[in-house]
């Protein structure tokens, strides 16, 4: 999947930040046909990798639109609890679709029913 913000990257700065987990490949659009010529191969991996990150992002969106903003949180204090302590109230409440305010008020709620 093109994209096209990352084409200009030359005259930009790109800072990503990973999540989870991550293998970061690179290599510029003018090499992916030759790519798919040597490695026909390849064309099934793309194509598996972007079906998974599709269905994750949905997954993740119907978990956003779906959940309570407490529900969430467990969710992912249970199935990620080391992003805990490595990011900031800020960057997990954007994670979770919630404004930081209001993850702290559901992170002091959960604490004090403990």
């Amino acid at each position: 999947m093109p994209l096209p913000f990352l084409e200009k990257a030359d005259s930009y700065d790109i800072f990503i930040e990973f999540m989870e987990t991550s293998e970061l490949l690179d290599f510029d659009n003018k090499h992916l046909p030759m790519l798919l010529k040597i490695f026909p191969e390849m064309s099934i991996i793309l194509s598996k990798l972007h079906a998974r990150q599709y269905n994750s992002l949905l997954d993740h969106l119907e978990k956003r639109n779906t959940l309570t903003g407490t529900q969430h949180y467990q969710n992912l204090i249970f199935n990620h609890p080391v992003l805990l302590q490595f990011c900031h109230l800020d960057q997990l409440a954007s994670f979770l679709g919630l404004e930081a305010n209001t993850l702290s008020h559901i992170r002091s709620n959960l604490s004090s029913k403990r």
